[in-house]
């Protein structure tokens, strides 16, 4: 799509929108991207790594620069709502883009397709998702993490993908910026890795051992950290 110093370009505008600057995997998985003929390809990170508001930003705004028509999409609709906030672009659920009259026009090699949260795709909406890019004469690009929960419908088409693609055209991320605090983000690599005793060894563990007392407790940090501004989940 674009050379080494329209990348570099890129990049650059995204580090300073977002106010900080990209880590050197996603500058190459940007940098990759944007400077492959490739149609299809695959971005797999772990939840936390900025894939989205990184990669697929830089590569979704140079590509609307250079009169490129980005669309974006995913399985759900709340993070189809989240895709259109981080990219600035209209999203639409995978289900509404299947379900639309496709034009039999000529390919116009002008659309970018960005699918988020791929994982959660079946085997049948991913061909038929790609089958309607290959019509549009669209690139795809595929951003999942194969850690996280799978599709309801049969079948694992981003995980076979993923494993299908030349080297090339996958991407991955691997380093976890969401978590600021050291010992939480090692609590996340070791739950990552499946080892469950030594990221609940990591993280900041409190026990309450009754069931009101459990209750109170969370209600009580969840009201702390709305408060301050911060994100919580309770479980």
């Amino acid at each position: 799509m674009a050379g080494p110093a329209v990348a570099a370009v890129a990049i650059a505008a995204r580090e300073a929108t977002n106010g900080r600057p990209m880590t050197d995997e996603q500058r190459q998985a940007t940098a990759a991207i944007l400077g492959s003929t490739s149609r299809l390809h695959i971005l797999q990170g772990y939840a936390g790594t900025a894939k989205t508001t990184s990669v697929l930003a830089a590569v979704s705004d140079q590509a609307q620069a250079s009169g490129v028509l980005v669309r974006a999409m995913a399985p759900t609709s709340s993070a189809k709502d989240t895709l259109t906030e981080s990219l600035g672009v209209k999203a639409e659920t995978v289900a509404a883009v299947l379900n639309e009259q496709q034009k039999p026009d000529a390919p116009r090699d002008h659309e970018l397709w960005i699918v988020d949260e791929s994982g959660m795709v079946s085997a049948k909406d991913m061909k038929d998702l790609l089958a309607r890019a290959e019509r549009a004469g669209a690139t795809i690009i595929l951003a999942g993490d194969r850690q996280q929960i799978g599709s309801v419908g049969a079948g694992a088409a981003y995980a076979q993908l993923s494993d299908a693609v030349r080297p090339e055209h996958k991407h991955e991320l691997t380093h976890i910026v969401r978590q600021k605090n050291e010992a939480l983000r090692g609590a996340v690599y070791a739950a990552l890795s499946g080892k469950v005793r030594d990221a609940l060894a990591k993280a900041d563990t409190q026990e309450v051992k009754t069931r009101d007392g459990q209750i109170q407790a969370a209600a009580e940090r969840y009201q702390e950290a709305q408060a301050a501004g911060k994100s919580a989940l309770v479980v």
